[in-house]
């Protein structure tokens, strides 16, 4: 299928590409995962689109083979942002998800359309992944308080509150 055959194998390369990066330089780390997020997100969005341009049967299979991985969009950039690029970055996965879907849904939708029950199940998707972006946005930013709370704390160990000065340990 073309999908294989034109989307898969650059992908491939861009994520071997990273790795070497990787390899070669570990410094390199935080623009590696960006990278590697925006390959994973450009793939899936791709096979969405792929997805939807198919036949209402053919379609539906293989959307339901698929489907699951979109959630792992949103993981790798709660592991991989800070929250407010997290919430921007992940938002703007969300609209590049939903945009190719509205037609379809809208042709689905007009006139009793035998093959509403998938235009349910699209719906259902995309609010799902919204319910998700928005639930690993605030577990990022609770994650970003309790990082700042932990530095906090360890600062007060190391310096005396009042005076600023070292304790007697360090």
């Amino acid at each position: 299928d073309h999908f294989d055959r034109w989307v898969l194998p650059p992908a491939f390369v861009a994520m071997l590409t990273l790795a070497g990066v990787l390899w070669r330089r570990p410094d390199q780390l935080p623009r590696v995962r960006g990278a590697f997020y925006v390959v994973i997100a450009s793939l899936l969005l791709t096979k969405l689109w792929y997805l939807l341009g198919l036949g209402p049967d053919q379609a539906r299979t293989e959307f339901a083979q698929t489907s699951h991985w979109f959630d792992v969009v949103f993981v790798l950039g709660f592991l991989t942002f800070r929250p407010r690029t997290y919430l921007i970055v992940s938002l703007l996965f969300w609209v590049l998800l939903v945009l190719p879907g509205i037609p379809r849904l809208m042709i689905l939708m007009q006139g009793g359309n035998p093959e509403f029950p998938y235009a349910g199940t699209l719906w259902h998707f995309y609010a799902a992944n919204l319910v998700l972006l928005l639930l690993t946005y605030g577990a990022s930013h609770l994650r970003e308080g309790l990082t700042q709370a932990h530095a906090d704390a360890e600062g007060v160990a190391v310096r005396d509150y009042l005076t600023g000065a070292a304790n007697r340990r360090h």
